[in-house]
C-alpha cells in the first residue's frame, strides 16, 4: 500500500534590420540581429559554441524571450539542450525562471532512458508539483485550478505527476515534508478533499487526454489501496472507488499482503469481513441495513477482483478469513496506527 511509485509558443521571427548605402544603388544588404539568430537557429548554435558562449547570448534576455525560443521544429530550449546534453545551458535557463514542464513527448522519451538529465529537470519540476498540491484546496474553492496549470504551463507529465501526489496524501498517513499532520483528517491536513482534487485535475484543459492514458494496473492498485483506507475509515463511501473503475478496465484486482519477507495477493472480499466490530449489538433494522451494505460493496468489487488469486479465492455468501489472513490485516492497521501517531518506524 506504501506506493509511488514515477511527471508552445509560436515561432518568433525577429525583425531583420535594412541598410541602404545611397552611394552604391546595388543590392540591400541584410544583417541578421544575434537575437533573431537565437530564434531561428539555436541548435546549430548550440553545436558550434561552447556554452558559456552560448549562454553570454541569453544573458541580457528576458525569460518570456527564453522561454519564446524555437527552432523549425517547434522544439524549445529545453528539448534542444536535452537531446544535445547540454546541462550547463539547460540548468541556465531553468534557473533564469523557464518553465521546467515545455517539451515534447520526444524529450520525455529522451529523459526516460538519461537518470540525471532527467533528475536535473525534475529538480525544478518537483518543488512547483508540490507547491500546486498544497493550495489545491484554495484552488478548488475559487474554481482557479485550471488557469494555474495553464500559466505553470503543465503538461502531461506534470499532470500525472500531480496526480501521483495528490494520490499519495490520500493513502499514505505521514508526509510531514509536504503537509504535516494526519492526512485522513482531509479537511483539516490538507484542506481538500483528494478525491475531488483527483477528479478536478483530470478534468483540467491542461491534462485533457491524461484518463485515457492512464494504465490499467495503475488504476487497479489505487483501486486497491482505495479499499484498504475505506476499511480504516469504516466503509465510509464508494464513490472514489467506483470512480477509479470507470477510468479503465479493472479486472485482476487482487490485495497484497506481506509474511515472513513474502508476498501474498489476497481476495479483496476478504476486506469487508474486517469492516465492523463482531460482538458489537445491533437492532434488526440496523443488522439488516449492514447486510445491504455489506452486499452492495461485494457487488461493487466483485466484477474486478482477480478470480484466481494466488492463496485466497472466495466465493460470495462464505466469506471467511483464517487466522493468517487477519494477521496480516491487524499488522497492516498497526502500521497505520503508529504513522498516525507519528512514529518513525512507519515511514
Amino acid at each position: 500500500m506504501r506506493h509511488f511509485s514515477f511527471i508552445v509558443i509560436f515561432l518568433t521571427m525577429g525583425a531583420c534590420s535594412f541598410k541602404r548605402n545611397p552611394e552604391k544603388p546595388a543590392a540591400d544588404v541584410v544583417v541578421v540581429e544575434k537575437s533573431d539568430k537565437l530564434t531561428q537557429d539555436s541548435e546549430s548554435m548550440l553545436q558550434k559554441m561552447s556554452e558559456d558562449e552560448f549562454i553570454a547570448l541569453l544573458d541580457d534576455k528576458t525569460t518570456d524571450y527564453i522561454q519564446g525560443i524555437k527552432n523549425v521544429k517547434n522544439e524549445t530550449l529545453i528539448d534542444v539542450t536535452v537531446r544535445l546534453r547540454k546541462r550547463k545551458v539547460l540548468g541556465y535557463i531553468l534557473g533564469r525562471g523557464m518553465s521546467p514542464f515545455l517539451f515534447t513527448s520526444e524529450t520525455n522519451n529522451l529523459l526516460l532512458n538519461d537518470e540525471s538529465v532527467r533528475e536535473q529537470l525534475q529538480s525544478f519540476q518537483r518543488p512547483i508539483i508540490n507547491h500546486t498540491a498544497e493550495e489545491l484546496g484554495k484552488l478548488l474553492q475559487t474554481s482557479m485550478l485550471d488557469e494555474r496549470l495553464t500559466s505553470l504551463n503543465f503538461n502531461r507529465n506534470a499532470c500525472y505527476a500531480l496526480l501521483q501526489l495528490v494520490v499519495r496524501l490520500r493513502y499514505e498517513m505521514s508526509v510531514s515534508e509536504l503537509i504535516p499532520g494526519d492526512l485522513y483528517d482531509k479537511p483539516v491536513a490538507s484542506g481538500y478533499d483528494s478525491a475531488q482534487a483527483f477528479r478536478a485535475i483530470l478534468q483540467a484543459k491542461t491534462c485533457k487526454g491524461l484518463s485515457d492514458t492512464l494504465p490499467s494496473s495503475e488504476i487497479s492498485s489505487w483501486a486497491a489501496d482505495e479499499l484498504v483506507y475505506q476499511r480504516f475509515i469504516k466503509f465510509k463511501s464508494s464513490d472514489f472507488l467506483e470512480y477509479l473503475f470507470s477510468l479503465g478496465e479493472v479486472e485482476n484486482l487482487v490485495l497484497t499482503g506481506y509474511e515472513n519477507g513474502g508476498k501474498l495477493r489476497i481476495d479483496p472480499l476478504l476486506i469487508l469481513s474486517y469492516s465492523g466490530n463482531p460482538d458489537e449489538e445491533v437492532s434488526d433494522e440496523r443488522a439488516k441495513q449492514l447486510e445491504q451494505e455489506y452486499q452492495r460493496w461485494i457487488n461493487i468489487i466483485d466484477k474486478h477482483r482477480s478470480k484466481d488469486p494466488y492463496f485466497y479465492n472466495l466465493n460470495q455468501g462464505s466469506i471467511k478469513a483464517d487466522e493468517r489472513v487477519q494477521a496480516i490485516f491487524d499488522k497492516e492497521m498497526e502500521y497505520y496506527i503508529k504513522a498516525d501517531q507519528g512514529d518513525p518506524e512507519a515511514n
